[in-house]
């Protein structure tokens, strides 16, 4: 039996998909022999084309996903089998096929004899100029090495070094490769082998024919001897902080050791970047050398000497009450005796003490003088005559008996006065009131009077209708009161309507379900109708919904922006209350809880998208009835008390008119949702908007459009889906449809119980506390802020998404995947720009991000340097 490295070579189109293995060398103990034509002959005798063909049901979605996953053109793969593992592949007539050969590729995989490059002991090599971040720095490194897949291992060079291996992943996000060296978590190391420890193997392939292109691969193999090192990677400014972060840990209890505390002693000593557990002798040694070198370096020694003193001298302060500061401070001086009289001697020193010893003679004279002073007053005070004393106290003592006198007098006065002029006021009160009751008395004989002529009036216009018709319809007063009557009886009618509906809204029952059962549950139920959208956008697209008053989503054509907002609709719910409560045909509409609204180009107001009161008729002309109906629905249920169920409006296309003209009046609500929140639509139309309303909307950005302004960017969360391949896109026309018996009407309360935190769980990890500010500080730099409003949204998401998150392919936390989701999905459509310099600062921003573990932050940020390198430097999140 022999391991062989072969190309895979697909034929035919899809799905009738054809996978051939060509082998092109094999591995031999630790060494690869590439085959030659002859060879190649002997081993596959009765194949025409040298080939083996990997059979599979391609009418079977699993086993093409999985050829898929394993297999592409041109790539490598290991193969260990005999002659005798093969079948003969045969046509009906008995004729062999061109590739003589087959086997089932599926029971190839189970049994582990088809592997990715990285078994038995062979590498795929990257190259330094393969790989496009940096790699000692950012958390996810992207390669562009040709024909590695997900799942192969492969090596990054380095300088006489090969680093590795390393499991390749794949991200969908930005079609990229790409390998997590987990340099950070390693103390800064990596481990691999130095160049003459390795073998490297150069393997070519062409089809043959003239002109051919050759395909080319580096291939490596460990020396059967080699043993693995480790590669100290540390910078020294992160070097030097590690140590100050060691030494300034809380292991230390006045300048001494804890020792009582020997798991916390333990765990710092294998988390430190100096004496690590994982650290080798050699590396520790080289670390505390490079630490004595930085500290006595002659370059840059201001900085060296700034950060040593400040350093020290924060240790001295800290520990100033410790015996060991003490005993340290002894020792060093009857070590260095010298020491003392070298420092006086220094310059800058030697006038420091100067200028103290001539501070300290300047107090000296001063307490001198203030001491002289002193003793004469004392012996004034003395010398005052005692008799001067005891008059004062006599003279005092009569005072106070003439106040308190005085005092009596003036009480028993004011009652007097009290009572008189509690007369008066009395008197004073009733002959108003007489008036008054006269006055009243005049105006009720007048009012009967004119009701009496109203009345005969009215008789008399009923009892001569054809002659006073035309006088009746003229007549200002009676018609503008016939109308408002009119439109008042009306009003009355409708709002009694949505009275009942509220009363019915009320009665739907709906289960009470935890977070994490409300959690399964739209995983569940939304990945069928999304099978490839993960746990954690789920998620994170229902923290936006809940949280947020506004929910943007942006992306390209097609990729699912409104397909997406009509599955949420359909997983909560909303479109299924209709089917639960009995009411008329015509008011089914006004039931549903999901509106779609097709923005037009040239609105302007909210005239456009609600509607507007009309003073002549005295009603409201509703330029979109849903609307009018929902925000009518809300005001009645939030004045009967009954927050039960969400409501959400679409505004599909949203941008084609600004924002910021049509749903002007929903903007300031966006900052404060509360019980006094309202929109005025003219006249008596005042609603009131409960907290269970929340707007979503689609915007795309091309030159049709109008772009977000920056006062509805900084309110609203952004949501960027990503660009959908070939095949997500084909899948869409034929997505399955949610069984109706699985869709269940959530409650607004099971919304907010799992998407909105308590006020104490929003606060950051201190790690995580620490990788924000320096986002926002490397975003003040460009002047782009971050607002309290944006602050608060920030913490009040991650709160919840780093609870519900789970660890993604690249095996990043949850609380940082949670983090990273709210940065871009929060701040980076803040992001505008352009030149040089500006790509300058995008590219260490994208670093920040990278290094932090921010990964879908640095691949946005990415994009929009590419994309502004193809538009004449011209950067902006909106494309």
């Amino acid at each position: 039996m022999g391991i062989y490295i072969g190309i895979i070579e697909k034929k035919g189109y899809d799905p009738t998909v054809f996978f051939n293995f060509k082998p092109i060398a094999e591995i031999q103990s630790t060494q690869v022999i590439q085959l030659t034509a002859q060879e190649q002959e002997a081993l596959l005798p009765e194949s025409e084309k040298r080939n083996i063909c990997f059979t599979y049901n391609w009418n079977v979605d699993d086993e093409r996903r999985r050829m898929d996953a394993n297999f592409s053109e041109k790539s490598l793969v290991l193969f260990e089998f005999t002659l005798e593992d093969l079948q003969s592949h045969s046509k009906a007539n008995g004729d062999r096929y061109q590739t003589g050969y087959k086997v089932s590729a599926m029971k190839m995989l189970d049994e582990g004899k088809i592997r990715p490059v990285g078994n038995f002991g062979v590498y795929f090599a990257v190259r330094k100029n393969e790989v496009v971040s940096d790699f000692t720095n950012d958390t996810i490194v992207e390669i562009e090495s040709p024909c590695v897949l997900a799942g192969n291992q492969v090596f990054i060079e380095m300088d006489d070094f090969w680093a590795g291996p390393y499991e390749v992943g794949y991200r969908e996000y930005t079609s990229s490769y790409y390998v997590k060296p987990q340099i950070k978590e390693h103390k800064y190391t990596v481990s691999g082998y130095s160049s003459n420890q390795i073998k490297q193997y150069s393997l070519s392939y062409s089809e043959g024919y003239w002109g051919a292109p050759e395909t080319q691969w580096l291939v490596l193999c460990p020396k059967q001897d080699a043993t693995p090192e480790q590669l100290d990677v540390i910078s020294d400014s992160v070097l030097v902080e590690s140590f100050k972060d060691s030494i300034e840990s809380g292991i230390t209890a006045n300048g001494l050791v804890k020792i009582d505390d020997v798991p916390a002693l333990l765990k710092h000593y294998e988390e430190s970047e100096i004496m690590g557990a994982i650290l080798t002798d050699e590396t520790r040694r080289s670390r505390l050398n490079r630490l004595v070198n930085i500290m006595s370096s002659e370059e840059d020694v201001d900085d060296t000497l700034r950060t040593i003193t400040d350093f020290i001298c924060d240790l001295l302060v800290k520990y100033q009450d410790s015996p060991n500061v003490d005993k340290w401070l002894q020792a060093l001086v009857e070590k260095h005796p010298q020491l003392l009289d070298q420092l006086q001697s220094s310059q800058a020193i030697s006038k420091h003490i100067t200028e103290l010893e001539d501070k300290l003679e300047t107090l000296t004279t001063q307490r001198g003088e203030l001491e002289k002073e002193i003793e004469e007053t004392r012996q004034r005070a003395v010398s005052i005559d005692q008799q001067a004393i005891e008059a004062k106290k006599r003279e005092m003592l009569e005072r106070e008996e003439e106040y308190e006198a005085l005092s009596a007098r003036i009480e028993a006065s004011k009652k007097l006065l009290g009572v008189v002029g509690d007369i008066d006021d009395l008197q004073k009160k009733y002959e108003n009131l007489s008036k008054e009751v006269d006055h009243l008395g005049i105006h009720k004989s007048y009012l009967t009077s004119e009701t009496n002529s109203l009345e005969l009036q009215f008789q008399q216009l009923i009892s001569r209708p054809h002659e006073k018709m035309v006088e009746l319809a003229f007549d200002g007063f009676m018609a503008s009161k016939m109308l408002r009557a009119a439109a008042e009886w009306e009003n009355e009618q409708t709002n009694n309507q949505y009275v009942e509906l509220t009363d019915k809204v009320a009665s739907i029952p709906t289960p009470n379900k935890t977070p994490e059962e409300l959690i399964e549950y739209l995983c569940r139920v939304i990945q069928i109708r999304r099978p490839n959208y993960s746990k954690n956008a789920i998620i994170s697209i229902a923290i936006c919904l809940t949280q947020g008053f506004l929910t943007v989503f942006s992306g390209d054509p097609g990729c699912g922006k409104t397909s997406i907002c009509n599955i949420f609709g359909e997983a909560l719910g909303l479109n299924k209350i209709a089917d639960m409560i009995e009411c008329p045909a015509d008011s089914k509409e006004m039931v549903g809880r999901y509106v779609a609204v097709s923005v037009e180009r040239g609105w302007t107001s909210k005239r456009d998208f609600v509607g507007y009161y009309n003073p002549l008729s005295k009603t409201f002309d509703k330029s979109n009835r849903r609307i009018y109906d929902a925000l009518h629905q809300l005001d009645t249920e939030k004045q009967a008390g009954i927050l039960k169920l969400p409501y959400i409006i679409l505004l599909d296309e949203a941008n084609l008119s600004p924002m910021e003209y049509y749903w002007s009046d929903f903007m300031n609500i966006c900052d404060d949702l509360g019980p006094h929140s309202k929109v005025n639509l003219g006249e008596d139309y005042v609603f009131g908007v409960p907290e269970t309303l929340h707007f979503v909307a689609t915007i795309n950005n091309d030159h049709t459009t109008e772009t977000l302004s920056p006062r509805l960017i900084d309110r609203a969360w952004i949501i960027t889906l990503p660009q959908l391949n070939l095949r997500d896109y084909s899948s869409l026309g034929n997505e399955a449809n949610i069984p109706a018996e699985e869709v269940e009407v959530i409650s607004w309360k099971s919304l907010r119980d799992a998407f909105t935190p308590a006020k104490d769980e929003c606060f950051f990890t201190p790690e995580l506390q620490k990788c924000y500010d320096s986002i926002v500080a490397k975003l003040r730099e460009k002047k782009f802020t971050v607002s309290p409003r944006i602050d608060i949204a920030i913490k009040r998401y991650w709160a919840i998404a780093s609870k519900y998150f789970e660890m993604d392919d690249t095996k990043t936390a949850a609380p940082t995947i949670a983090l990273d989701y709210a940065i871009a999905q929060r701040i980076l459509p803040k992001i505008g720009g352009n030149g040089e310099e500006f790509e300058k600062w995008l590219k260490e921003f994208s670093s920040l991000c990278s290094s932090n573990g921010l990964n879908t932050s640095a691949a946005i940020v990415k994009d929009i340097i590419e994309r502004g390198n193809q538009q004449m430097k011209y950067y902006q999140f909106f494309c």
